[in-house]
């Protein structure tokens, strides 16, 4: 077949993407909105407790992501097995998946219940640290769950049923918000006074809370309702499959590493934004929030590509394939060029929303959190760019060259230049920022000449199925 797309068949492709991303975005907004409630939360207590809050969250983005590589696997292999009708197939790979990533999800709580010892050894101010691991000591347990999430999302994204995965997360969303109030300010206020305001502690317990009450309702949806339940009688034993496991983690620590790549840029420019003060460090947990917020759009369309471009690998359509990669890219160009401009233009009204504008205090605050946000707006397409060029060659199983990518561009590049502008240079923050801008345009360059090349001459150099 060498005839190229039709101008309705693109169109096909984008209203099909648009239909699976819409809803995958928007739940992935709910989930880091989360994180977000906890922090509008948490800055009514002050800037202390939100600069110890920002410590912790780094940490525990840093973890998250690492097992949500290992989770994100079962996306293409669920995907290729049902391209080519392998229902048998998906039915190991659901709950041999579950099986690990719970284990994994065990093991990352256990190791952040020493993150107090970990943000010391960082070099953060030990005030700071006690009170990030206080908060830790909560968050750490909704690892788990969201990994468990993870791998039930796929499923549900593969049989385009995102919808019922954006309805779980609404509601873990809505629980996550009242649960913040309640526990963080204490039950005085609605008549509930044997309630106490445990603080910066319960904004934690109402997240790890949340996110157990969801992943327990989608469970509980796919164990009972069709198409599901088949397949989640079909799965077999809980018994460990070395040699699934085995696949699961070659083709996902690449991911893995990829993904702490960039996040560990983001955290550990957090931890020099802690060697700069509390003030730096407050302004730049309000904008990676807020970038973080826009970054969640093109997150949702690169699950969408990696699920569309997995499956018509297994149909045998490498056209196809390379069409779906070039849609998600077009669609995240047109979300983050927006998002750029209302960055621009307005950080102010946005940064005012999680601190108290008129207290003295955090004039210094909003200043410098106003000033992050113009680089950030800077950096928007290639943010955009980066997370569904990676999603793209994911889905094409190719996860070893992204990895390396992300290695020598976010911290071979990013981190470098952070460093050096920031304090070599003396830029302080707005040095920090603009060498994590260096390294997502890195990397975002590196990944589309990356799927271009083995998408070129309609397909031939697409890698095998998985």
């Amino acid at each position: 077949m060498t005839k190229s797309f039709s101008a309705a068949t693109w169109r096909s492709e984008g209203w099909a993407m648009l239909v699976l991303a819409a809803p995958v975005a928007l739940g992935q907004l709910l989930q880091m909105g989360m994180n977000l409630t906890d922090m509008l939360v948490i800055g009514h207590l002050g800037k202390e407790p939100l600069a110890a809050a920002a410590l912790a969250q780094g940490l525990w983005v840093f973890f998250w992501f690492f097992g949500m590589g290992l989770a994100t696997v079962t996306a293409p292999m669920l995907a290729q097995a049902q391209g080519e009708g392998d229902k048998a197939g998906q039915a190991r790979i659901l709950r041999q998946g579950l099986g690990l990533n719970l284990l994994i999800g065990l093991g990352i709580a256990l190791i952040l219940g020493f993150s107090e010892t970990l943000l010391l050894w960082l070099g953060q101010a030990p005030d700071l640290a006690r009170e990030a691991s206080h908060y830790l000591d909560a968050l750490r347990w909704s690892i788990p769950p969201l990994l468990l999430m993870t791998v039930v999302r796929n499923l549900l994204v593969t049989y385009q049923k995102a919808n019922l995965s954006l309805a779980f997360t609404m509601g873990a969303f809505v629980l996550n918000a009242g649960l913040d109030l309640l526990l963080v300010f204490g039950g005085q206020s609605i008549g509930l006074p044997w309630i106490p305001a445990f603080g910066l502690i319960g904004a934690g317990i109402a997240t790890a809370a949340g996110c157990w009450l969801m992943v327990g309702a989608m469970l509980a949806y796919i164990v009972m309702q069709a198409p599901f339940a088949a397949l989640w009688r079909a799965g077999g034993s809980w018994r460990p499959e070395a040699a699934l496991w085995r696949r699961m983690l070659t083709l996902g620590l690449p991911i893995s590493i990829t993904m702490v790549m960039e996040v560990g840029l983001f955290a550990i420019a957090g931890l020099m934004m802690g060697w700069l003060g509390t003030d730096a460090l407050a302004a730049h947990q309000i904008a990676i929030l807020i970038a973080s917020l826009t970054f969640m759009v093109p997150w949702g369309i690169s699950q969408a590509a990696t699920v569309r471009i997995a499956a018509a690998v297994g149909r045998g359509e490498p056209r196809a394939a390379a069409q779906a990669g070039w849609v998600a890219q077009g669609m995240g160009l047109a979300v983050m060029g927006s998002a750029a401009i209302v960055l621009w233009l307005v950080p102010y009204p946005l940064a005012r929303q999680f601190l108290d504008a008129e207290a003295a205090a955090n004039v210094a605050v909003l200043e410098l959190a106003v000033t992050y946000l113009a680089v950030a707006a800077l950096f928007q397409l290639f943010d955009g760019m980066q997370v569904i060029g990676t999603a793209s060659l994911r889905g094409l199983s190719d996860t070893r060259v992204p990895m390396m990518f992300a290695v020598f561009g976010y911290w071979g590049v990013g981190l470098t230049t952070s460093y050096v502008l920031g304090f070599v240079f003396d830029w302080k923050g707005i040095g920090v920022w603009i060498g994590l801008a260096i390294g997502l345009a890195t990397v975002s360059l590196l990944m589309v000449w990356r799927f271009r090349a083995l998408t070129q001459g309609n397909g031939r150099a697409i890698p095998q199925p998985i």
